[in-house]
């Protein structure tokens, strides 16, 4: 399976031993980064099956192949294909949505265990994201009691997986990798865009050119390798040191009004 190549790539020579570095990437690295509340049972699952979320009750015995890709790798001298998953196999998905809320009661803990999972967050963040997304308007945040968000859940009407949520004037554009250095060359990318994200994974991408098709005032957010978890620490601070230079150079300076912190930098275009 290509789950299970990644993890014989990743642990090498530690594959036998696999559960014992599940369990200290979780409780010496991702518990120690404020991220408690990812469940230890939940997150051996995803490393050694892929499977981060269990929405409904049921075998999960198909494979999602739509996150499978192919990539060129060296063997002997000759570039060889191989199709497989390359994403992220250590961190896990639930840093995304499941580790913070604005709502208090998802992370309440009884006897210094966290009564809510960060499944159980990642749902309700993304849930609330929708609503606000459909509403046009920042959703409230109203603790649910168990019970409540029980029949809550038990009274949803089923929705056909045709009902698709219309919105005017928005509209969402992949673009392939490589496009950030192409954008530059079409007048109608100049000075388009108002924020600039950067994954950590992405960072080297940043250069000047992006000053090119930055608004005025134009937010740039990069993410730092907090939760890039085989770095060490002084790796982590080497790296948020050289993506301040990067931006500098880039034409950003920090923004004393963005909220930089040690998981992301931010910076504004110079003027």
């Amino acid at each position: 399976a290509a789950w299970d190549y990644r993890v014989r790539q990743h642990l090498g020579t530690r594959y036998d031993s696999r559960k014992g570095c599940y369990d200290w990437d979780l409780t010496m690295k991702l518990h120690t980064k404020g991220c408690g509340v990812i469940n230890k049972q939940q997150y051996m699952r995803w490393r050694e099956q892929g499977l981060a979320f269990e929405m409904r009750e049921g075998a999960y015995q198909i494979t999602n192949p739509t996150l499978l890709s192919s990539r060129a790798f060296n063997q002997r001298g000759d570039k060889v294909s191989i199709r497989g998953y390359w994403g992220d196999i250590v961190s896990s998905p639930y840093l995304s949505f499941g580790i913070e809320s604005d709502d208090e009661s998802l992370l309440k803990t009884c006897n210094g265990q966290h009564i809510k999972t960060a499944q159980d967050i990642s749902f309700a963040n993304t849930q609330r994201l929708f609503q606000s997304l459909s509403s046009r308007r920042g959703c409230l945040t109203t603790p649910q009691s168990d019970s409540e968000a029980e029949t809550a859940r038990t009274e949803q009407k089923p929705v056909s997986v045709h009902d698709l949520m219309r919105l005017n004037g928005v509209s969402v554009t992949f673009l392939p990798l490589d496009s950030l250095h192409k954008l530059p060359e079409k007048q109608k990318y100049s000075r388009y865009f108002n924020s600039i994200y950067f994954s950590a994974s992405c960072v080297h991408q940043l250069d000047p050119v992006i000053r090119q098709i930055a608004a005025p005032d134009t937010v740039l957010v990069i993410e730092l390798a907090k939760y890039i978890l085989d770095l060490s620490k002084e790796q982590e601070v080497g790296f948020a040191e050289k993506v301040a230079a990067m931006a500098l150079e880039a034409g950003f300076e920090p923004w004393n009004q963005g909220r930089s912190d040690d998981v992301h930098a931010v910076f504004k275009l110079k003027m």
